[in-house]
């Protein structure tokens, strides 16, 4: 979960001094992080970047940054983030046109896989690590993207900077907490940069996260609303939220994690890919945008989901590649053996369906899977509900299972299951 942090500016100024002493105090006999192994320094031509991907999806993306990024250079690749070198320029790779298969892009500032090793398990060390940081290239890089801003290496009290800490994994090899993270890092910048820190309305967001030993800080690279509240202004258009017949309806899968899955599902040229409960359409639309020459069937019995989904396609896909159609993914109007692909984000008891209706619904569902696939076809499927899905698949021997894939979806672990049509 992320939890985010406001410095006021009077608290800034009233403890600015007090901060600077003790640290000038603590420099004496707290040893101050090295950032030396982690590649600070860039190559000439070359920008360092960072990308927050899903947890499980990082194969996936990395495949991405092989084809988009000119002259890749892959530098670290941890647990739900890859840190690389570029030629291409930040406008390139963000925003509508830019990556698609991860989070976040951001200019690279830090990373560590082991926390203690590095002397950051304490937060008074985690003080001291933006003293210890290379500045010059990550602030070169973000003003690349925003180059009407204001200088933020010389006017650096025109600049204003908020810090988001994210705190995440089981275990963890220190006890402060996302907010610890946020405060004790965002003074840290403050003291070091003299950027004034704010809420809304900030230049720069610079994204700190902990999972289990491994730390890692960027600085967002993104076209983004910054008068809007954190959580609202990390989303970018592709995170749909559509008001939909029944009000506003969000949803919980990530575009990026949408996109990911029509790439795992290999499509080609011809393709007839279906998504049976789509939702809001993310899935389908991701792949539509993605694969303009494969055609896409985005299909639900929820009536507002479907009014959203609409919309979604009307504001987002400028192909003719894609429709929608409400049906009972139980009794599905397609003939035998019409589709190539099919990928969904299945009810697994949480917002939708229950376990005792889901383990009626798996098995009929898999059966009209069966039906409708081409030989050969395949099933990309998402889910929660591991033993439901597995006593399901052992039902359906048409169906062989070419492998499992935890990863991280709207907060859940979850597992992909790959299958495909036996002839």
């Amino acid at each position: 979960f992320i939890l985010e942090l406001f410095f006021s500016n009077l608290q800034m100024e009233g403890s600015l001094k007090r901060e600077r002493n003790d640290d000038e105090e603590g420099e004496r006999t707290v040893k101050r992080p090295s950032t030396e192994p982690h590649g600070s320094t860039t190559s000439p031509g070359l920008y360092h970047y960072l990308a927050q991907i899903g947890k499980g999806w990082e194969e996936a993306s990395r495949e991405e940054l092989e084809e988009v990024c000119e002259d890749f250079q892959q530098v670290w690749l941890g647990v739900g983030a890859i840190s690389f070198m570029s030629s291409s320029p930040p406008s390139k790779l963000v925003g509508k046109n830019g990556l698609k298969s991860v989070e976040r892009v951001m200019a690279y500032l830090y990373h560590t896989e082991n926390l203690e090793e590095e002397g950051l398990g304490e937060l008074e060390k985690l003080k001291l690590l933006p003293h210890s940081l290379q500045w010059s290239e990550p602030t070169r890089t973000w003003q690349a993207l925003y180059p009407d801003r204001p200088d933020a290496t010389t006017a650096k009290e025109a600049i204003f900077f908020r810090v988001t800490g994210e705190r995440v994994g089981k275990d963890m090899a220190h006890s402060f907490s996302s907010m610890d993270l946020a405060r004790e890092f965002g003074s840290g910048v403050n003291n070091t940069m003299f950027w004034k820190a704010k809420m809304r309305g900030y230049d720069i967001e610079i994204i700190v996260n902990a999972y289990n030993t491994q730390l890692w800080s960027g600085i967002v690279l993104r076209d983004y609303d910054s008068g809007m509240k954190s959580k609202a202004a990390m989303q970018c258009y592709r995170n749909k939220t559509e008001k939909g017949a029944g009000g506003w309806m969000n949803t919980s899968l990530n575009a990026s994690t949408a996109y990911n899955l029509n790439r795992l599902a290999r499509i080609q040229p011809g393709d007839f890919v279906l998504d049976p409960m789509a939702g809001l359409g993310t899935i389908p639309i991701e792949g539509a945008i993605a694969y303009p020459e494969a055609y896409f069937l985005a299909a639900d019995y929820n009536l507002p989901a479907l009014s959203g989904c609409l919309t979604n396609i009307k504001n987002h896909v400028t192909t003719n590649n894609i429709d929608v159609i409400r049906w009972d993914v139980r009794e599905l109007p397609l003939r035998d053996g019409t589709v190539d692909i099919i990928i969904s984000d299945l009810p697994f008891g949480h917002k939708h369906g229950t376990h005792k209706s889901n383990s009626k619904l798996y098995p009929t569902m898999l059966k009209e899977f069966i039906r409708i696939l081409k030989p050969g076809g395949k099933c990309l499927l998402l889910t929660l509900a591991k033993n439901l899905m597995v006593k399901a698949i052992e039902s359906r021997p048409q169906l062989a299972l070419q492998k499992t894939q935890d990863v991280y979806v709207g907060g859940f672990e979850v597992t992909l299951y790959h299958l495909q049509k036996t002839n």
